[in-house]
């Protein structure tokens, strides 16, 4: 009969071989019931190393910890235990019976860590016993948000498996939507195209420049065809820039404009057309 040695570390038995001889249930490697005999290893062939430590890190929150639940209920089976621990409920002690404890007759364990390493101790735990844990019969997966360089070391070589989940940081620096409904305002083409591309490079949502346009676009209609900005129902200041403003546009090409604006955004959320790519043809159309 075909067998699988796999090497496994316990605290109390020290090193010791299972012997698969055939599954009962599901194939998952340790997450289902195996007839297994246990013998006391005496020779160090035949091997086969399997992570049990999964690391998922990274600033987006949200996304490391919904892939390490994932991951974590993907290993889980039958009469398998599931425990989660955070930085507040974090002790070595309490994570070595957890974790160290195990009927080789049943499934295998699995702890759940959600950002434990805020805990100052786990820290030094994981670093001192990274490798017995990735050896244990049991699975450990943890969620963080960073992962100290010393510690991301001490994983890397006794085989931890790492996954790194980061997005860009938007830049913070503010941009000014006003100076870009001013450059759409004057027809100076070349301006509005270098705030459009400054708009875009800071994280400006589609939306976003898109309303400034049409804001601007109105504004300058109404101005264009009404005496007062209480007529127009418009403020004092943004009426009064409007209203030169309308000196160099048509009132054809404002609704034009208007139109073209209304169109792309409808169409954008339809999943016609890429957004911003619209919108740019639109400024680099301006005459």
């Amino acid at each position: 009969m075909k067998h699988f040695d796999y090497k496994i570390f316990h605290p109390n038995l020290n090193l010791i071989r299972i012997v698969i001889l055939h599954p009962l249930s599901s194939s998952r490697m340790w997450g289902s019931k195996f007839r297994i005999q246990l013998y006391k290893l005496y020779k160090l062939d035949n091997f086969i190393n399997y992570p049990m430590l999964f690391i998922f890190n990274g600033n987006d929150e949200v996304l490391v910890r919904a892939k390490a639940r994932a991951q974590a209920l993907s290993l889980q089976g039958d009469n398998c235990d599931f425990l989660t621990l955070e930085s507040d409920t974090f002790s070595p002690t309490f994570f070595n019976e957890s974790f160290f404890t195990q009927s080789f007759f049943e499934s295998s364990n699995i702890i759940f860590c959600d950002n434990v390493f805020e805990n100052e101790e786990a820290e030094e735990f994981f670093e001192k016993f990274a490798e017995e844990i990735v050896k244990s019969p049991n699975n450990c997966v943890m969620a963080e948000k960073t992962l100290p360089v010393a510690l991301q070391n001490s994983f890397k070589k006794v085989g931890a498996k790492i996954l790194d989940f980061k997005v860009e940081k938007k830049d913070e620096r503010k941009f000014n939507t006003f100076a870009l409904g001013d450059a759409l305002g004057m027809k100076d083409k070349k301006n509005l195209w270098i705030l459009f591309a400054q708009a875009r490079s800071m994280g400006l949502e589609g939306e976003e420049i898109c309303g400034v346009l049409f804001w601007q676009n109105k504004n300058i209609l109404l101005a264009g065809s009404t005496k007062t900005f209480i007529e127009a129902g418009v403020s004092e200041y943004p009426y009064k820039k409007a209203k030169n403003f309308s000196k160099v546009w048509k009132q054809e090409e404002l609704q034009s404009s208007l139109l073209h604006l209304t169109k792309i955004y409808h169409d954008a959320h339809r999943g016609k057309g890429d957004f911003m790519n619209q919108l740019e043809i639109l400024v680099l159309g301006v005459k």
